[in-house]
């Protein structure tokens, strides 16, 4: 019994790595998956608001953009790339609400109601000044029909 729990342990020892490497940062997922960042993805973080910075002169700026070229994605139905933008954006500003009402509609089209509500009452609580839900609802509603457009067209 004795080998049985060695070989048991060592079972598990081998497959730490893989269950680590199951919790790394996921860019198709909001706040890329809410998963704890090491030192390596954190220096990488700080990496990209830097550039950011440097590109576009400061983080409200860089926020605006990230979020424009979210809403783009999604308008032509690359929600992969959509959730990448609205990933930046919140790196760049986790206080920001567009992130949050991103997440929220991303989510929606993609069936995930229960994680959309969530993402979307976050976004409200984030919207101090009430006019960032109205307008992302805005956009949203948009994406929607134009993907709509596009679904039609190909039949």
């Amino acid at each position: 019994m004795i080998k049985y729990k060695n070989v048991l342990l060592l079972f598990i020892i081998m497959l730490l790595p893989y269950g680590i490497k199951a919790q790394q940062p996921d860019n198709t997922k909001p706040m890329y998956g809410e998963v704890v960042k090491n030192d390596d993805y954190k220096a990488l973080d700080e990496k990209f608001i830097n550039s950011c910075i440097e590109k576009f002169g400061s983080i409200d700026s860089s926020v605006f953009v990230h979020i424009d070229h979210a809403w783009r994605y999604f308008y032509h139905n690359d929600l992969k790339t959509a959730m990448k933008r609205f990933n930046q954006a919140w790196l760049l500003d986790a206080n920001n609400p567009d992130a949050y009402f991103g997440f929220a509609a991303l989510l929606k089209i993609q069936g995930q109601k229960k994680e959309a509500k969530r993402f979307y009452k976050i976004g409200q609580q984030k919207d101090i000044t009430k006019l960032r839900e109205k307008r992302c609802n805005k956009r949203e509603n948009d994406c929607l029909l134009h993907i709509k457009e596009l679904d039609a067209s190909k039949k």
